[in-house]
C-alpha cells in the first residue's frame, strides 16, 4: 500500500462501507475492493484522487490540496465528479454496464460505490488466447457492451475510458463495461482529458476539443481492432500526422467487407466521419451488416465460451451438476422435451450460411397424476408470454420488440410441431430441428436462437418461462453457449396444441 491510498479497514459513510484492499490506482482515482456492511456484499469503491493536485498524509484519510490554482482545479473537478456520480447512480441497472449504487462525499473528496465484478478482464483473456481473437468472437464479446453503452449515451453520459482492461467477463457469463470513474455528461467540457494510448481519439488528447459519444465509438472500435489483430491502433496524435492504420483484412484476417467498413469508419480520425453514438455503431455492425452480407456475428463454440467454462471448472469439480432440468420452485414437468438451436458464422465464397446445432434433453420424469389439460386460447397464451418477457426487459432498462417475421416463424414451428407423428424421441428431435431450420431459412432471420418445448401438463406462463430459462441456461453450460433469452432484442412466440393434449411452445429470439 502506498501512502496516498486508504488502508485496509477504513470505514466510509458512517461505517456503512469499509475498505478491504486496493484494486487499481490511476491518474484520476483509486479503486478499492470494499464491503457493504448492511447488505453484506462486496462492492467496488472508486475514490476521486487527482495525482499531482492533491496529497494525503500518513494515517490521515483526508485529502489535501495546496492553496491556489491546484486547489481551485481540484475542487472544480471534484464537484463535476459528484455531479456525474449522481447521474450514474440514477442510471439504475443496465445490462452490460457495471451498476453504480451511490456516491459519497467524505474525506474532502468523493467516492462512487458500484458493483464488484468478479471475473477476467478482456485484456487478460486476449493475452491468454495468444494475443488475439477471431472476428466472430470479438464481435460476440463486444455486442452486449455496445448495446449497453447505447443506453448510457441516451442518458447523456460518455464513458471516456473504454479499453480491454475495462471490460470484464464475469463468472456468471456476462460481459460488462466497468470503471465509470472517468464518465462525464457530454456537453460539459470543463474537465481534464483522459488519455489512453491506442484507445483515446484525437479529441481526447487535444486541449479544447469537443468530446461526445463519438469519442466512445472510437474507443469501442479500437478495442475490437486490438482484439482481432493483436495490434494496438497507433496513437491518435501519430495518426493525425500520418495515418498508417492497416485494415484487418490486409493482415490476413477473415472479416466481412461490411464489418470491416464499419470498424474503420468508427476509427476515423475526424469525429464527424464516425458514427455519432453507440446506437448507430450497433445498428451498422450487427443489424445492417447482417442484412447486407448475411453474416452472423453470434458465436456458439467459441473461445469466450470455453474460457467461461474454464472459469467455472473449479465449481464443477466441487459440485457435479446432474444432467437434468428441474423447476426452481419445485414444480416438475411430465415428459417435457426441448430443442435448442442457435447459429454461427460459416462462409463459402460470397455466400454465408447459418450452421445450426440441435441439442435435446428429456426432463425428469416424475410419477404424478396427470389431469387433462384445459382448452385455452393459444394466441392469448403466447401474448401473455411475450408480455411477461417484455415486463422483465423493461425492469432491466431494455426494450423488447415483437417482430412479425419472428412471430410468423414461431407460429409455423409450433403448428408443424403439434401436427407431428413420431415413434421415437430421436425421430421427434430430428423433426423439430428440421422445422426450426426451415423457419429460419424461409423468413430470413439468421443470427437467431430458438427453442421448442413440449408440456404434457398445462402450466401457467410464468412457470413455462422459468422452465425455458432453466433449460437454456443448462444448454449454454453443456454446449458452452452465451445466449440469454432475457437479453434478446426481438421475440416471437407461439403455442399450438396437439391432439393428445401436448402443448408445443415455439420461441424465436435475437
Amino acid at each position: 500500500m502506498e501512502a496516498h491510498q486508504l488502508p485496509s479497514g477504513t470505514y466510509l459513510e458512517q461505517n456503512k462501507y469499509y475498505i478491504e484492499r486496493v484494486l487499481g490506482d490511476g491518474g484520476f482515482g483509486i479503486t478499492y475492493l470494499g464491503y457493504d456492511v448492511k447488505l453484506q456484499r462486496k462492492v467496488a469503491i472508486k475514490e476521486f484522487y487527482m495525482r499531482g493536485y492533491c496529497y494525503r498524509n500518513p494515517g490521515d484519510p483526508n485529502v489535501y490540496t495546496e492553496a491556489g490554482e491546484k486547489r481551485e482545479n481540484f475542487e472544480k473537478m471534484k464537484q463535476q465528479y459528484i455531479e456525474e456520480g449522481r447521474v450514474l447512480a440514477a442510471l439504475g441497472e443496465q445490462p452490460g454496464v457495471v451498476n453504480v449504487y451511490t456516491f459519497i462525499e467524505e474525506n474532502n473528496t468523493a467516492y462512487l460505490v458500484m458493483d464488484f465484478v468478479e471475473g477476467q478482464s478482456l485484456d487478460a483473456y486476449v493475452k491468454g488466447r495468444g494475443g488475439r481473437l477471431s472476428v466472430s468472437e470479438t464481435l460476440a464479446i463486444m455486442r452486449p457492451v455496445i448495446r449497453a453503452l447505447a443506453g448510457v449515451h441516451k442518458r447523456g453520459v460518455i464513458h471516456r475510458d473504454i479499453s480491454p482492461d475495462n471490460i470484464m467477463i464475469t463468472h456468471d457469463r456476462k460481459v460488462k463495461l466497468i470503471d465509470f470513474g472517468a464518465a462525464r455528461m457530454y456537453g460539459n467540457y470543463n474537465y481534464l482529458r483522459v488519455q489512453k494510448g491506442g484507445y483515446s481519439p484525437i479529441e481526447q488528447v487535444t486541449l479544447g476539443a469537443q468530446i461526445g459519444p463519438y469519442s466512445d465509438v472510437y474507443a469501442l472500435c479500437a478495442t475490437m481492432y486490438t482484439c482481432m489483430t493483436g495490434v494496438k491502433v497507433p496513437h491518435a496524435v501519430e495518426r493525425a500526422k500520418q495515418d498508417r492504420l492497416v485494415p484487418p483484412s490486409a493482415m490476413g484476417l477473415v472479416i466481412a467487407p461490411q464489418e470491416e467498413a464499419v470498424l474503420m469508419q468508427g476509427l476515423a480520425i475526424d469525429p464527424a466521419q464516425r458514427y455519432a453514438n453507440a446506437e448507430q455503431l450497433y445498428q451498422a455492425l450487427y443489424e445492417t451488416s447482417m442484412e447486407q452480407t448475411g453474416s452472423v456475428s453470434m458465436m456458439t463454440h467459441s473461445g469466450i465460451s470455453q474460457m467461461l467454462a474454464d472459469m467455472q471448472e473449479d465449481r464443477k469439480k466441487q459440485a457435479h451438476r446432474k444432467k437434468q432440468i428441474g423447476m426452481v420452485c419445485g414444480i416438475v414437468l411430465l415428459l417435457g422435451i426441448g430443442t435448442f438451436i442457435y447459429f454461427q458464422r460459416t462462409r463459402n465464397g460470397d455466400e454465408t450460411t447459418a450452421a445450426s446445432e440441435a441439442t435435446t434433453q428429456q426432463i425428469l420424469q416424475t410419477e404424478i397424476d396427470a389431469s387433462p389439460m384445459e382448452e385455452v386460447d393459444c394466441t392469448a397464451y403466447a401474448q401473455e408470454f411475450y408480455d411477461l418477457c417484455a415486463k422483465q426487459h423493461e425492469a432491466k432498462g431494455n426494450t423488447l420488440t415483437q417482430r412479425d417475421e419472428f412471430t410468423v416463424a414461431a407460429k409455423e414451428t409450433a403448428a408443424k410441431s403439434a401436427a407431428l407423428v413420431y415413434t421415437s424421441m430421436d425421430e421427434l428431435n430430428a423433426a423439430l430441428t428440421e422445422i426450426g431450420n426451415q423457419a429460419i431459412a424461409t423468413y430470413k432471420i439468421p443470427n437467431t436462437g430458438w427453442v421448442t418445448y413440449t408440456f404434457s401438463l398445462k402450466e401457467d406462463v410464468a412457470t413455462v418461462k422459468q422452465a425455458l430459462d432453466t433449460y437454456i441456461a443448462q444448454m449454454n453450460e453443456e454446449n458452452q453457449g452465451t445466449v440469454d433469452l432475457d437479453n434478446c432484442a426481438y421475440l416471437g412466440v407461439s403455442v399450438a396444441r396437439a391432439q393428445d393434449g401436448t402443448y408445443f411452445w415455439a420461441v424465436f429470439y435475437q
